[in-house]
């Protein structure tokens, strides 16, 4: 504010006058009384300055911006420790499940070799205690249908996992010592009932307890004795034994589950109302930082501009009484002074006008900056926000809509098979209804990929075979053509076949829905191997698009049909970037579109 004060005589330098200013006032040879220099520091009211203000403003918001990250991480985490109980709580109750399985599989292979004298289903029941005890490989995968399916030769091969015994991993779960007792009960009087099935499988074979728990009494055999055995009211009464401690142990993971659910809900609850409060706080805090500027700034500059305006028109008695309580107040106090030199002086008048015009509109154009400035954050500030509350919603119902729609396609699938016959209508309506249910699994993906990204896992990828596979998986109509041109000897790339068939699939999927009425669709492959890329380009012969959407085609949100919500090439994107990778678009309205997807080659064939 210096340079808009020059005119003043040389006892102001320190309130800002300029040498020029200052030499065109020695021209005058006007002299100053040093009580006009006392009294005009006697009025200096200054309680508080602007830079002070504006400091301990930034201060405020900075601590307030950084509590509400720390409540909102907070949230993040408490609703990471609700999906983990679940997820706990689920894992706990696969293994009591399969506790109760392995005992029914244990009780049908014995009644099987009793019945049918068969040594496979000797063979299946060792193998079944085995693997529960830790002697044997789990199986990856080890659901109830395994014995079914090996007993029925349908049991494709399958990779053995960790050798791991069902006690050891109830004790990896964390359970209580309540729950973990529950399960050794179960479990205890499973083995039991074990010892009633070894002595049929001794009956079967003549062989006969000597009242000391060995098998040595040889006897004809006797199968009757076995079957007595294997289905009379002790080897009942045992079951029930094996089922009540299981359904205690799932009561009680039930309980225990639901109170820590409980705790974790009302702790996010109230990190919410925290959250809420901080941005409440915020609120008032701008309206008051507003009012305050309303009245120490912006009124005290009008008053100031009223009275330049009486001088310009001449009153050059017009004074300004400033009291602000900050730097204003000081300026106010030069306005005056100044005035009273112009009217002393009508050529120092003329120069003072200029500078006041000039102060007027260097301050018009900060306050109208620093409001451009706070409307910008406040807008950036709502539009995060948003997003992250939309996030915590779209992953709710992500979550929440996953298991109907899966019911959903499951039953179409099941009317598809049973009403193979019946008439094309019910047919086609049964085929839209599939579609739609796809649709809304895709958009339901899609909103948990955009959400929560999983990192990358690269392993050789041929891209050919992938293709394929993706082009089987997805639903081309008859009135869409697809043209290949894939060469047969491509490299092998590393990449993530998880993350590339996902890229493969929605970009497919895009280019048909492009093509309502029909038309080409182009997969074209090409390796360079002197730039170590790979390029894979899906062109479609469809509508097309225009500049604009162009421009805002991989922005969150946006899309370009009305059954989209804009977050399928979102993803594409991110993952083609975390694959080391990059995507291209070409596109004009009504020729079509052609997105182009160049990855490296780390290793040729």
């Amino acid at each position: 504010m210096s340079s808009h004060f020059c005119g003043f005589p040389a006892e102001y330098r320190s309130h800002g006058c300029l040498k020029s200013g200052l030499q065109d006032w020695l021209k005058t040879g006007y002299s100053y009384k040093i009580e006009d220099v006392q009294a005009f520091r006697s009025e200096e009211t200054m309680k508080i300055s602007i830079k002070t203000l504006s400091n301990a403003i930034g201060a405020i918001a900075i601590l307030m911006l950084l509590a509400m990250g720390l409540v909102i991480v907070s949230v993040l985490r408490i609703q990471d420790s609700i999906i983990d109980s679940q997820e706990r709580r689920f894992r706990s109750q696969l293994l009591a499940e399969e506790l109760s399985q392995s005992s029914e599989e244990l009780t049908r292979m014995a009644r099987s070799y009793v019945a049918t004298g068969d040594p496979i289903y000797e063979r299946y029941y060792l193998e079944i205690l085995a693997i529960r005890n830790g002697e044997s490989p789990r199986p990856q995968n080890y659901s109830p249908a395994y014995w079914h399916l090996l007993a029925a030769k349908e049991l494709p091969s399958m990779t053995q996992g960790e050798t791991v015994s069902l006690h050891e991993l109830m004790q990896r779960e964390g359970l209580s010592e309540r729950e973990l007792n529950l399960l050794r009960q179960a479990q205890a009087n499973s083995d039991e009932l074990v010892k009633i099935e070894r002595r049929a499988f001794a009956a079967i074979k003549g062989r006969y307890d000597d009242g000391q728990g060995a098998f040595k009494v040889i006897r004809e055999p006797d199968r009757d004795f076995a079957m007595d055995l294997l289905y009379g009211e002790r080897y009942v009464a045992a079951k029930a034994s094996i089922m009540i401690p299981i359904q205690h142990f799932r009561n009680a993971i039930g309980e225990r589950t639901k109170m820590a659910l409980e705790n974790l809900q009302l702790n996010q609850k109230n990190q919410i109302l925290l959250l809420m409060l901080l941005i409440v706080f915020s609120l008032v805090g701008v309206l008051f930082i507003s009012g305050y500027i309303r009245r120490a700034v912006l009124h005290p500059l009008a008053q100031l501009g009223r009275c330049a305006d009486e001088i310009s028109k001449g009153d050059y008695g017009s004074h300004c009484d400033i009291r602000s309580g900050n730097e204003l107040t000081d300026l106010g106090a030069h306005f005056n002074r100044m005035a009273q030199y112009i009217e002393r002086d009508f050529t120092a008048r003329l120069q003072a006008e200029d500078e006041i015009r000039k102060l007027n509109e260097a301050l018009e154009n900060k306050v109208k900056e620093r409001t451009r400035q706070l409307l910008a954050a406040q807008e950036a500030l709502a539009h995060e926000e948003k997003l992250i509350m939309l996030g915590q919603v779209a992953n709710a119902l992500g979550h929440e809509l996953r298991n109907p729609l899966g019911v959903m396609s499951n039953a179409v699938y099941y009317l598809q098979s049973v009403l193979n016959d019946t008439d094309t209508a019910t047919r086609e309506y049964l085929g839209i209804l599939k579609e739609a249910i796809a649709d809304m699994e895709r958009i339901v993906s899609n909103l948990l990929d955009a959400i929560r990204f999983k990192q990358p896992h690269p392993e050789p990828v041929e891209v050919a075979g992938l293709i394929e596979q993706t082009l089987r998986v997805c639903s081309v109509p008859a009135t869409v053509t697809v043209r290949r041109n894939v060469p047969a000897d491509l490299p092998v790339i590393h990449v993530d076949p998880m993350h590339l068939h996902h890229i493969l699939w929605n970009l497919i999927v895009n280019g048909v829905a492009a093509m309502p009425q029909g038309g080409m669709l182009e997969i074209s492959v090409n390796a360079d191997t002197q730039a170590k890329l790979i390029s894979i380009s899906i062109k479609d012969s469809g509508i097309g698009m225009t500049p604009d959407q162009l421009d805002k085609l991989f922005q969150p949100y946006f899309a370009t049909g009305a059954r989209h919500i804009g977050l399928g090439l979102v993803v594409v994107k991110s993952l083609i970037q975390a694959n080391g990778g990059q995507v291209e678009v070409i596109s004009s309205p009504g020729e079509g579109s052609t997105f182009t997807v160049m990855l490296p080659i780390d290793e040729l064939k």
